[in-house]
């Protein structure tokens, strides 16, 4: 069967990549070729075995197929059957650890103790694990295990021996004997030598779980080991046998009251892992999720949990730690699952507990109206973290509780204008709070997640012309987010009149700022499905009001602060507009690894949507201004001044300069007067015109149809035209008079016509998705991000298929079938294997032949000089091998278009 026979072909070139990480034969036109199979037969396997989840697609050009199967039992780490790149696939198979939820927190003593070991030379260090029953011992010691085989350490094939000594406690002579073997009479009924699990595991790793039940003999025996690497069968008398083995030992008792203090002595690595109720709240919390997202995948059913269960599993002392917790889930969702109807969720509440979980927690009652939480096996764990409870009176709290008494003196002891300037600096103040009490390493992977999609957020406002975003205001808000996901409990008020007259406050003074942040709330509820209060309503319009005002204050000059480092910049320009008291500053927080390449196209996109302003500064803290400069395209209109330092007091130093009204060119200077620092002035470059040209040797009408294929590729914004032009001209260098070499970024066909200077990319390599010739042309023009929204657009708009439909009305399937049939009899008649540029320009041409035929629009411009030249033969040979088109679609192909497929076939190859 044809899909066993593509399973077998991957599964041998996975492995080939795997041994040596080169990707030949992975994709689905070498798959084609290899079976001697048509490729959109091969693809179409290839979709049914993605979907049935038994390959792994990376999406980068070409598309690659790999055995999911064979990489996750060589080590890899599978979360998902689709990836962007294999550097995402290898990078997430190295973290074997982040799979272990606390590897960033409460464990991440225990884990940099744990690689310490594996990594330490020659056979490395052996550890123990100390934690009650549950706590995690066994999983951990199988994630080592797969650390050591990633880290290369290991083979792939090292095996992970698993002893429980508690099963042989009774019988000590039998456990050392599993242990370390025995010879031949060593006992009674030893009719032969027999191997131990030391021997078994050489090579890997031997996991002693409940170790305190071996005996004093046995934990001396494997102190030797421990020391020597040597070993004594049961029985035997001279002879000692070796073994490399790393040891994982692990108990849940006292280490002095079982083993002996010359063995323990002798494990370096002494690992304590906590008891669940003591792990912090986000890690009960997102181990809760965790197992019912394993549950929703096993039933294959959604599950709805309300907020009272998750409260209840979330502060509960389960005896059996984390596995016990595990049990519950797997019970309580097994009990709704009998239950289940058709498509319906699995609702979980409190009325299915176990009756020893009762009674529940006092503070039931406290809890507030949020959602219920939806977990299917999509869900992603990371963006459901944080939705954990407290009961501690808020800042948030707090902050309201001061603001109603001095809405209370409102019209009374205070002006409005007075009110307002206390209120907002009481909001400003607790805002910089959230920005500057930075969560700590196991929580920071959250708030990016957040920070992204509150950009998303704010940008989705912004383009709707309901709010002016800042890119200051992006970070606060969202580390205001991430701090009600810790507090989803906020203190009721008594609903009386103060409430509603501070609302209505806002609503009568400022309905613009109350509106947008009630557009605002409901996008934040939508996108992290938390309950926002009243309270965060009201505390966001102020928010809002403030950010207005610093912003109208603000100066003509644009400043920009670009750093590297989660925040840094947001961080920095906060605190100049804080102490400024204007909104001066914006900022791009870029990570470690950001190129000045994406760094100059950021800006350059930054300065494009600053429409208005005319004059920029810009502070970075990269070395390379040169490299910025390249990427930036202003208008002949705008002034740029870029400065390499971004210190707080530089910061300062420039918002004061930008206040005094100085300009780029003044703020420059006098920096290059007075500080030895790397500085530039962007001047003004003159635009030019950026054209993508089409051409194919068959004729105009199919360099239109490529034209518009690549005009549905190419957002409008980015100001690239696409040009149709005669091949004919184009190879004798005629360009026209409106165009110059210099516009042209790249030429695409059918074939080369070879134009000076100017990529030419061929047709076949942008269908196969072989093509990274646009890529780098394109480089200098758009973002990173851009031009990979290209390439998708490509790849989708420039399909086989989808070429061939663009140029004919018949079934585009029916077509190709029927060309690849002819181009097969061509290579069997002619006794030559046909080039894939020849093939696609088939392709392209015999469609468009058809197409013109069945119009009665057939090519007549062929001289009859030039036919005379083409042998006789030829001539018969398509005749016959296209009698099938001229059959089926009732036309008849005339000489002036066998002359141009001759021409195809040896005249341009």
């Amino acid at each position: 069967m044809l899909k066993n026979k593509i399973i077998a072909c991957i599964e041998q070139q996975t492995q080939h990549f795997i041994d040596t990480q080169e990707t030949i034969g992975l994709t689905a036109r070498e798959i084609s070729l290899e079976l001697s199979q048509k490729r959109n037969t091969v693809s179409k396997y290839l979709n049914q075995l993605l979907e049935q989840g038994k390959l792994i697609k990376i999406t980068s050009r070409p598309v690659l197929f790999l055995a999911k199967d064979l990489l996750l039992a060589c080590g890899y780490s599978i979360e998902r059957t689709v990836y962007e790149s294999l550097t995402q696939l290898t990078q997430q198979s190295e973290q074997v650890f982040s799979k272990l939820i606390g590897s960033e927190g409460s464990l991440r003593t225990a884990v940099q103790q744990i690689e310490s070991a594996i990594m330490y030379p020659d056979n490395g260090l052996p550890l123990i694990l100390f934690g009650a029953s549950g706590s995690g011992k066994s999983y951990i010691a199988s994630l080592a295990h797969q650390y050591a085989i990633n880290q290369h350490c290991i083979k792939q094939d090292a095996p992970l021996i698993i002893l429980n000594c508690a099963q042989y406690a009774n019988n000590p002579e039998l456990l050392s004997s599993l242990l370390f073997g025995y010879t031949k009479g060593a006992f009674t009924g030893a009719e032969e030598e027999k191997s131990g699990l030391l021997a078994a595991a050489d090579g890997g790793f031997l996991f002693l779980d409940e170790v305190h039940r071996l005996s004093p003999e046995s934990q001396e025996k494997l102190f030797i080991f421990i020391d020597k690497g040597v070993y004594t069968p049961l029985g035997e008398v001279k002879e000692t046998k070796t073994a490399h083995v790393r040891l994982i030992f692990a108990t849940t008792e006292n280490r002095e009251q079982f083993l002996l203090t010359t063995f323990i002595r002798r494990i370096p690595i002494q690992i304590e892992l906590p008891e669940l109720i003591d792990r912090r709240e986000k890690e009960r919390l997102e181990l809760i999720y965790h197992f019912f997202k394993e549950e929703a995948s096993i039933l294959n059913a959604t599950i709805s949990i309300s907020n009272r269960m998750i409260h209840v599993l979330l502060n509960y002392t389960f005896k059996g730690n984390v596995g016990e917790l595990k049990n519950i889930i797997k019970y309580l969702c097994a009990l709704q699952y009998r239950k289940k109807k058709n498509n319906s969720q699995l609702v979980i509440n409190t009325s299915i507990l176990p009756d020893e979980m009762y009674p529940l927690p006092d503070n039931l009652d406290l809890l507030g109206p949020v959602k219920n939480i939806i977990i299917s096996d999509q869900t992603n764990i990371l963006e459901l973290q944080g939705l954990g409870t407290s009961n501690d009176l808020s800042k948030i709290d707090k902050l309201f509780d001061e603001i109603i008494l001095l809405y209370k003196e409102l019209d009374h002891n205070l002006s409005k204008n007075d009110f307002l300037k206390k209120v907002l600096l009481k909001v400003d103040l607790m805002m910089d709070s959230l920005v500057f009490n930075q969560p700590n390493e196991s929580n920071r992977l959250l708030l990016q997640m957040i920070n992204r999609k509150v950009k998303t957020i704010m940008e989705f406002l912004e383009d709707e012309d309901r709010l002016k975003v800042f890119s200051t205001s992006v970070f606060s808000i969202s580390n205001y987010v991430f701090y009600r996901m810790q507090q989803t409990i906020l203190k009721e008020e008594s609903q009386d009149s103060s409430l509603l007259g501070l609302k209505n406050f806002l609503i009568n003074n400022y309905s613009d700022s109350y509106e947008n942040a009630r557009n605002m709330i409901l996008l934040l509820e939508n996108k992290f499905d938390i309950y926002l209060h009243s309270k965060d309503e009201i505390l966001l319009t102020f928010y809002i009001i403030s950010s207005n005002i610093l912003h109208q204050q603000s100066n003509q000059i644009k400043a920009l602060i670009l750093a590297h480092g989660f925040a840094t910049a947001s961080s920095l320009a906060n605190v100049g507009n804080r102490l400024l008291n204007q909104h001066i500053f914006d900022a791009f927080d870029m990570s470690l690894d950001t190129t000045a390449q994406e760094i100059g196209r950021n800006v350059d996109d930054y300065i494009r949507g600053n429409k208005i302003c005319q004059e920029f500064i810009i502070l970075v803290d990269m070395g390379s201004l040169q490299e910025i400069e390249k990427f930036i395209h202003p208008n002949n209109q705008i002034t740029i001044g870029i400065i390499n330092n971004v210190t707080t007091s530089f910061v300062l130093q420039v918002g004061q300069m930008i206040i005094s009204r100085e300009s780029p060119e003044t703020i420059i200077n006098h920096i290059q007067q007075h500080h030895t620092l790397d500085v530039k002035l962007h001047l003004p470059v003159k635009n030019q015109r950026k054209v993508l040209i089409t051409t194919c040797m068959t004729g105009i009408g199919t360099a239109n149809q490529i034209k518009h294929l690549l005009e549905e590729s190419l957002h409008p914004d980015y100001g690239i035209e696409v040009l149709a032009m005669d091949y004919h001209s184009l190879k004798h260098n005629n360009i026209g008079e409106q165009l110059q070499l210099t516009e042209i970024i790249a030429l695409i066909g059918t074939d080369n016509p070879k134009i000076n200077d100017v990529p030419y990319i061929p047709l076949e390599k942008l269908i196969s998705g072989e093509d990274d010739v646009l890529t780098e042309a394109l480089t200098p023009l758009l973002t990173i991000e851009k031009i990979e929204e290209v390439n998708r657009k490509i790849i989708k708009n420039f399909s086989l298929e989808k070429v061939i439909e663009s140029i004919t009305i018949l079934d585009s399937e029916t077509v190709i079938n029927e060309i690849e049939e002819i181009i097969s009899q061509l290579e069997i008649l002619f006794n030559r294997k046909i080039e894939n540029k020849i093939q696609m320009t088939l392709y392209v041409h015999i469609g468009c032949l058809i197409e013109r035929l069945i119009r009665n629009q057939p090519i007549l411009g062929y001289s009859q000089t030039q036919l005379e030249k083409i042998p006789p033969s030829f001539f018969e040979v398509m005749k016959k091998v296209l009698s099938g088109i001229e059959n089926k679609y009732s036309v008849t192909i005339p000489s002036s278009e066998l002359g141009y497929l001759y021409d195809i076939l040896y005249m341009y190859h």
